[in-house]
């Protein structure tokens, strides 16, 4: 099946994603492969940008990976403050 719902990237293309209501994804094959890394960007935006709702101080846990670095990365844009990051 060419389904796949928003989250981990594996081999299998098959993907989970942690919400309230999953996201499914039907993959066309015959879009480009920069259609498919805006698309991931905009979801990974949306994401972050969601996560930044917050009463209080915002911190980022870099574990000295890409994934970590991207995702502090984002957040900065929004908010008007530095962001914390603490690691290992």
């Amino acid at each position: 099946k060419n389904q796949v719902a928003v989250g981990v990237v594996c081999a299998s293309k098959n993907y989970t994603y942690s919400s309230s209501e999953p996201t499914e994804i039907k993959i066309d094959n015959e879009k480009s492969e920069s259609y498919w890394v805006g698309a991931l960007s905009e979801t990974l935006e949306k994401a972050v940008h969601r996560q930044m709702i917050s009463d209080v101080e915002v911190g980022s846990f870099l574990s000295g990976g890409l994934d970590s670095a991207l995702i502090t990365a984002i957040a900065s844009k929004y908010t008007k403050n530095k962001i914390k990051t603490f690691k290992s």
